[in-house]
């Protein structure tokens, strides 16, 4: 990736990098809700153990263009510095067959892809599939997926029956939850997964990407993006370069900035939160509660918010506030939710 260059879909490697220590929460466990925020496992690495590989599915649910699927590229070249055998499949809309496939590790080769591929696409059997990946290499072949949502029922169900044998383990992309939860044919991967939320920027983690800022500083970006990736990372870009230390007027401005013209993609966000309440309305009264401050509770696990807002943080508009207690995600979420309701109607 070049490097000094910023992009929605691509963001600078360091940062990428910054983004993968921070903690995951798992949401959702053999396809069960857990209690939110959830389990913490500190960064990318303790999901593997010792080693970076996946002894089970694992599904990662993020916003659209928010950096998962580069979260999926970075676990794929961490497996390939460990000569482990991966596969990174790019899907077409709607999952019948693979406009592209990068095999990694020793000694996935073309042959592999072609295997693969063609069980994808009911060409091949398991059975098949089994007995040549057996013949080539020791431990299941991890498959990266995209966006689950976009497979066809039989290509979750083949993913299924692989992994249940212990031939594939899948790791896919969720953009929204209820597409795979709530489909008539819910995915059969969800019930064998574990889910985790993308992980958000954390003090730290914007402190090391922006030396410029003190910790005050820090936590005011975060108060106006949540830590969400792109958001930070258009930040970040506002602040002056060379800057030993970033004014109190700087931070101001660049914090203006992100008010004023936030990235294109918030609009797609905003869509997908009229579309969660139009189907859900009882979460607008809710949401409404969270944009006013009204409606609080510890950010424990001890103290989760209402279930039937769980959608709400799978989605990325609620979190945990920097004084500990579940809210509304970042200032600039509560700008964007109340716009949402108030077109609606459901604002007060």
């Amino acid at each position: 990736m070049e490097q000094g260059r910023l992009s929605m879909q691509q963001p600078q490697g360091h940062r990428l990098e910054e983004l993968m220590r921070c903690p995951f929460h798992r949401v959702l466990a053999n396809g069960i809700d857990r209690d939110l925020p959830g389990e913490r496992v500190p960064n990318l690495a303790a999901l593997f153990g010792q080693q970076p590989y996946l002894p089970k599915a694992v599904l990662l649910f993020g916003e659209r263009q928010a950096g998962s699927f580069e979260v999926l590229q970075r676990w794929h070249r961490r497996l390939g510095e460990q000569s482990l055998p991966a596969a990174l499949l790019h899907d077409r809309a709607m999952g019948h067959s693979w406009t592209a496939a990068a095999c990694t590790g020793t000694p996935v080769d073309e042959g592999h892809e072609t295997m693969l591929r063609g069980f994808l696409d009911g060409a091949r059997g398991l059975g098949e599939l089994r007995a040549y990946l057996k013949g080539h290499m020791a431990l299941p072949l991890v498959v990266m997926l995209r966006r689950l949502e976009f497979l066809a029922p039989q290509v979750d169900q083949r993913l299924r029956a692989a992994a249940d044998e212990g031939v594939l383990v899948p790791v896919a992309i969720v953009a929204d939850e209820r597409l795979v939860r709530e489909a008539p044919e819910a995915s059969s991967l969800l019930t064998i997964a574990d889910a985790y939320r993308l992980p958000s920027y954390t003090v730290d983690a914007v402190r090391a990407l922006a030396p410029s800022l003190d910790v005050n500083q820090a936590q005011d970006a975060l108060e106006s993006t949540g830590g969400q990736l792109v958001l930070t990372g258009r930040l970040l870009d506002a602040l002056p370069n060379g800057s030993s230390r970033t004014t109190p007027s700087q931070l101001k401005q660049a914090l203006a900035s992100l008010h004023r013209s936030p990235p294109p993609i918030v609009e797609v966000w905003k869509q997908a939160l009229r579309a969660l309440l139009n189907d859900e309305p009882a979460l607008a009264e809710g949401l409404r509660r969270f944009v006013e401050g009204k409606y609080l509770v510890p950010g424990r696990p001890d103290y989760p918010p209402p279930s039937r807002q769980r959608a709400l943080y799978v989605s990325g508009w609620l979190g945990v506030t920097r004084l500990g207690w579940w809210g509304i995600r970042s200032d600039l979420h509560r700008a964007w939710a109340r716009e949402v309701l108030h077109d609606m109607g459901d604002a007060r």
